[in-house]
């Protein structure tokens, strides 16, 4: 009786939204966990721009984060949709890292901060 008392509340609309409302929860419970899990390998580079600008980006042992460390502070970064190469944004978008790799293992990286690329053309000095 309970079972069936149950899946009729479930199908009204205030019991779709609790169950609903449950999942969102729960999604980002385990969003958040996945976050501060991360493991990131020891694999890192570090880049120069022309102006003698350095900046390191260490990666994920999965390739879907980085921590960028610019200017004394690291900014988590993940994987983003890119046409070409490879992009990693924050949350908000607001800090953006680009890197493509061209013909004679050349890698090139640029660093966008509120829509205004402010490192570009910055190349790999050590790994």
């Amino acid at each position: 009786m309970f079972i069936c008392g149950f899946i009729k509340w479930l199908l009204t609309w205030r019991g779709l939204a609790v169950a609903l409302l449950f999942t969102l929860g729960a999604c980002r419970i385990f969003r958040i966990r996945d976050l501060e899990n991360i493991q990131y390998s020891i694999k890192s580079k570090t880049f120069t721009t022309e102006y003698n600008r350095l900046f390191t980006v260490k990666y994920s042992d999965d390739g879907q984060y980085i921590l960028l460390s610019l200017n004394g502070v690291q900014h988590e970064l993940k994987r983003a949709i890119s046409a070409s190469g490879a992009r990693y944004a924050n949350k908000d978008g607001s800090i953006v890292f680009w890197s493509k790799a061209f013909q004679g293992n050349h890698e090139e990286a640029f660093i966008e901060i509120n829509g205004e690329i402010v490192l570009r053309h910055a190349a790999i000095i050590g790994e």
